[in-house]
């Protein structure tokens, strides 16, 4: 599933067209906006049979009469509902047919006069303007749900705008997860035992050969212990705070020894969860100098998918 925007410039020319489909081809793409075509109401349907027919069409010549914004799918991979419209903006949902992916899409076209225009070449002579000036923009929810995409700025081809590409395809590469060591192994217990046993053990080979089989005897020991001990933080800390909420509730009406004890218990627990997750968030996003205790979720998360 790829999506594509691309400010063309002008889709008059047959072979500036068939330029783009050669691209939308290569590419993969499945939705496509493409912006500036200044193609008359007339000319459309000519002008979007050089695509092909796997491709249909919504126009903005209710808005413009060069009709600004094409946004073109193929509906045998995705299925497309324009939601608004105007003659700056597209906005649609979109969801492949394998129900995959699924989000917002929304095309942006900047309308600006030819005197402000003028205004931001600032009389420059030269016939090119070496800026980007063509984004694509996600909120924190798309950040979460599609960590690992990132857009394509390719070459401009016969356009002086690039187009922008978007793989929206969540990885499949689940394979081996990368070891990663968390300073809150360390105040574990068993943390000093396991290193010592590891590390106690005589390897065959030289130096290198026997410091790589103790450091992967540590590994392996510490990836067990995590997940026997610190695997799902998130859900343990939903699930004391839960506990720790219904008891409360019932503390407003009565209370015993017992409860009242089994209320210091959940508080400790719910503590403990909660040091340990922001010890794997402040490492993660290498903030070490928040002060502790900030427990600013929203900000380490995106230290995080910036780095």
């Amino acid at each position: 599933m790829n999506i594509c925007t691309w400010n063309v410039r002008g889709l008059n020319e047959p072979r500036k067209a068939v330029e783009i489909r050669r691209f939308l081809n290569k590419q993969s793409i499945n939705v496509v906006s493409l912006i500036e075509t200044r193609v008359r109401i007339g000319n459309k349907e000519k002008v979007q049979k050089r695509f092909g027919v796997q491709w249909t069409w919504f126009c903005t010549y209710s808005h413009s009469p060069k009709g600004r914004i094409w946004i073109g799918w193929q509906p045998a991979d995705v299925d497309l509902q324009i939601l608004s419209s105007s003659d700056q903006f597209v906005h649609c949902w979109v969801v492949t047919r394998d129900h995959k992916f699924e989000s917002f899409f929304t095309a942006v076209y900047g309308l600006h006069t030819e005197i402000e225009l003028m205004e931001i070449l600032k009389g420059s002579d030269d016939p090119r303007v070496w800026s980007r000036i063509d984004r694509v923009f996600g909120n924190m929810k798309w950040m979460d749900s599609f960590p690992d995409i990132s857009t394509k700025y390719m070459n401009p081809s016969l356009s002086d705008h690039s187009p922008i590409v978007i793989p929206c395809v969540k990885s499949d590469l689940h394979g081996v997860r990368p070891f990663r060591f968390l300073n809150y192994l360390v105040d574990h217990t068993s943390f000093e035992g396991i290193v010592t046993d590891s590390w106690n053990i005589t390897d065959r080979g030289n130096l290198m050969e026997q410091i790589w089989w103790k450091l992967a005897r540590v590994k392996s020991k510490l990836k067990t212990l995590h997940k026997e001990e610190f695997a799902h933080a998130a859900e343990k800390i939903e699930h004391y705070r839960g506990e720790l909420d219904s008891l409360q509730t019932q503390l407003r009406v009565s209370s015993s020894p017992q409860m009242l004890a089994a209320e210091i218990d959940l508080v400790c627990k719910l503590k403990k969860w909660l040091g340990i997750e922001e010890q794997a968030l402040k490492q993660k996003s290498r903030v070490q100098w928040l002060k502790v205790g900030d427990s600013n979720h929203h900000y380490f998360y995106a230290a995080m998918k910036e780095r």
